[in-house]
């Protein structure tokens, strides 16, 4: 029951009521004076992956979800990164259902309403300076003018940056023989392993870009990629080159190649190399080699030319020779900055029963990158660390280590050979032997050519690998 109580106070002069009060009270089964409204309850959340190469992109996946029963008034997304500068932010928004993305997004978003029940998806992509290390912080924040609950509008997300070249890498060692290394540029250590080989390095960056494993013949050279080295496989310091990307399809494999095997025996004695070239095409093979000249694939004759069928599995080239005796090979290509590497390790293709090793770059311009490069070269048995200088304008090739000393003159040897392989005869410690000389930026390979003039030392056997 409802009761209404009026209290009048009057006071009653020359006929005229003076003052009134009325005072109402509201009891049981009636409405309270103000009304609540049901409100949107935002919630946020937050990943990304552990940890990301420096220089790399990465990208933070923020999902904003309206959790009432109610769609919310507008709610601002602003999203940054704490102490690195990342720049602006490429942003992207999914939907579902009934929720609609902004038309415009960045690092700070209005999102206009957030039905009930429902919930965006915004993708936020940043590139990491290169010198980044440790925590990389992301937080987004929410704030709406109506919200039930705001201990849920902020949440944060870490990224480790690390060196990008810290990954496992698939060894191609100058003995013809396959290892695995596994690097981290940041703690300074490497593992190799393989063929009965277990071993941890240390290493510090030397002056010139490399990398001094301890106090023997071992240092490695790195960039995007790729690493050239030297290590003791059992005892024997040998160089290597070494990859962690490669094609898995055909797709980008094809073209011409320049080669250089170098073929030894299993004890590490009677090493040889040998330039040669070659063409792959969609399911074929043709290596042109040759003891006395260097042809480009398309014009080798028969009696130099090798023909093979090539199928792909898990990244992995088969090439099958068309010629009964000749072994098989099998290789990858790698992806190394913007170029591809033919790789391979494996039986001799002269079918001598030696180990081979094969490096090749691809060829795709005219001429030479000048610069100075450093790396592994061995000389005979002797290995050591050499600086590379080429020069485009001279078009010269010098060399300086503790085994070798010497420079020349590089030059086509006619005009169906590869334009971005060279050949020339050094002038100073050893004049008059002839080596092979072919790049793709940013890889230099070196060889000693297979054979040489009377009266001069045959370098066969010499094997530079270099980077910038």
């Amino acid at each position: 029951m409802c009761r209404s109580v009026g209290k009048i106070a009057a006071s009653a002069a020359k006929g005229l009521i003076l003052a009134a009060t009325l005072a109402l009270v509201a009891c049981g089964g009636g409405r309270s004076s103000s009304e609540s409204r049901e409100m949107a309850d935002i919630s946020l959340t937050q990943t990304v992956q552990a940890s990301t190469g420096a220089g790399e992109s990465v990208t933070f996946t923020v999902v904003v979800a309206n959790t009432a029963q109610v769609a919310s008034v507008p709610v601002t997304l602003a999203w940054s990164v704490a102490d690195v500068d990342v720049g602006e932010p490429t942003v992207s928004c999914t939907s579902a259902s009934s929720a609609v993305c902004p038309t415009t997004v960045g690092a700070s978003t209005t999102i206009d309403t957030l039905p009930a029940q429902r919930q965006l998806v915004f993708k936020y992509t940043v590139t990491l300076p290169s010198a980044t290390r440790g925590d990389v912080v992301a937080t987004a924040v929410a704030t709406t003018a109506e919200e039930a609950d705001a201990s849920d509008n902020t949440a944060s997300a870490t990224t480790v940056a690390v060196d990008a070249r810290n990954d496992s890498y698939e060894v191609y060692a100058a003995d013809g023989k396959a290892y695995e290394m596994t690097v981290d540029f940041d703690a300074g250590t490497y593992t190799m392993s393989g063929e009965g080989v277990s071993d941890t390095r240390s290493f510090a960056a030397d002056s010139a870009g490399g990398y001094i494993v301890g106090s023997g013949p071992e240092r490695l050279r790195a960039t995007d990629g790729v690493i050239v080295g030297v290590h003791s496989f059992g005892g024997t310091a040998t160089p290597y080159i070494a990859a962690n990307s490669f094609l898995t399809s055909t797709t980008g494999a094809a073209g011409n190649y320049n080669l250089m095997f170098r073929r030894v025996a299993s004890d590490g004695s009677g090493a040889t190399t040998h330039p040669a070239t070659a063409t792959l095409s969609s399911g074929a093979l043709k290596v042109c080699e040759s003891e006395t000249e260097v042809l480009n694939a398309s014009a080798c004759g028969s009696g130099n030319a090798r023909l093979y069928t090539v199928t792909i599995a898990d990244g992995v080239f088969t090439a099958t020779s068309s010629t009964s005796g000749v072994p098989s090979m099998s290789f990858r290509i790698a992806e190394v900055g913007d170029s591809e590497v033919l790789l391979s390790i494996g039986t001799s293709a002269s079918s001598d029963g030696r180990l081979q090793w094969l490096g090749g770059l691809k060829e795709e311009r005219i001429g030479l990158f000048a610069g100075s490069f450093a790396g592994p070269g061995m000389l005979s048995s002797d290995v050591d660390w050499v600086a590379l200088t080429l020069d485009a304008a001279a078009l010269t090739y010098g060399v300086v280590s503790d085994a070798l000393t010497d420079q020349g003159v590089l030059q086509s040897a006619n005009n169906q050979q590869p334009t971005s392989f060279f050949y020339t005869t050094l002038t100073t410690q050893y004049s008059g032997s002839p080596v092979w000389v072919m790049q793709n930026y940013p890889l230099v390979i070196v060889g000693g050519a297979p054979a040489a003039a009377d009266g001069v030392t045959n370098l066969s056997g010499l094997l530079q690998i270099a980077l910038p």
